[in-house]
């Protein structure tokens, strides 16, 4: 079983444009992407890491817009989404502990690096809702959405550091010499892996709107996202075997975010 966990972070300015009920705002800024891809030697409580492939992205330009309008002061909807650059640098580590098949030796015996490249990474989210004061200068909202993210990396080039074939086991299974530093460095050329994946989430969340100050809006957002689909598609382009599609059920997200607007104008803000 592969498990692959994005998390990511943006630092960005948001411009804020307000024209009556509807809400409109831009921004750009960089993301670091960590996905970590994990498959186990089998599905129980105790099962071992058998292979962990650690995709780290650094620095990686983003688009984000966000839209969204209010009808009668109570009901709210909106859509907003995010487009990553595909111009960035990044590595993949990939960490194997093979002897796990043949004689449940925890050690690692295979290791290589490569060149990251983010080929993709998209969200788009539409979402609608309600709420209305909960207090004089407090507001309270419920919110549903459809979130949909797609991302694409690969990697390439590099070197690998595998330990020697020492023996076979009752089962069949090759055993593997523990991995070392000294291992010489095998250069790799060309596409060694790629990691797409697909999700669309159902979102449970709320908004807590709160006005200190007639220009001033802080406002916590918390969303509840179980997936209603997520493929995710692994594929070593050095094996014979091209590609793995791993199916997860029972997955879900969890996104927040704590805002501070301030208004400089009627219809212009930062945040």
């Amino acid at each position: 079983m592969k498990k692959a966990v994005p998390m990511f972070f943006i630092f960005f300015l948001i411009n804020v444009f307000c024209f009556g009920q509807l809400k409109f705002s831009a921004n750009t800024g960089i993301m670091g992407i960590n996905i970590d891809e994990i498959a186990w030697d089998k599905k129980s409580e105790d099962a071992q890491i058998l292979s962990l492939l650690e995709w780290r992205t650094y620095a990686a330009p983003v688009i984000s817009l966000d839209a969204q309008i209010k009808f009668a002061d109570i009901f709210l909807f909106g859509i907003k989404g995010s487009y990553v650059i595909p111009f960035s640098y990044g590595q993949i580590e990939d960490f194997d502990y093979m002897n796990l098949l043949s004689t449940a030796g925890k050690e690692r015996t295979h290791y290589s690096k490569h060149d990251n490249n983010l080929k993709n990474y998209i969200n788009a989210n539409l979402f609608f809702g309600a709420g209305n004061k909960i207090l004089k200068n407090l507001n309270l909202s419920l919110l549903f959405s459809l979130k949909y993210s797609y991302y694409n990396l690969n990697a390439f080039n590099g070197y690998r550091q595998y330990g020697e074939v020492s023996g076979l086991a009752y089962n069949g299974e090759n055993i593997y010499s523990p991995w070392k530093q000294s291992i010489e460095k095998k250069q790799m050329t060309g596409n060694i892996i790629t990691l797409e994946s697909h999700k669309l989430f159902f979102g449970i969340g709320s908004r807590l709107d709160y006005y200190p100050l007639d220009k001033l809006c802080i406002s916590l957002y918390l969303n509840l996202l179980p997936a209603l689909l997520s493929q995710t598609r692994d594929t070593h382009h050095k094996r014979k075997t091209p590609y793995n599609l791993f199916d997860f059920t029972g997955e879900f997200a969890f996104d927040s975010s704590l805002l501070v607007e301030y208004k400089i104008t009627k219809n212009l803000a930062f945040t």
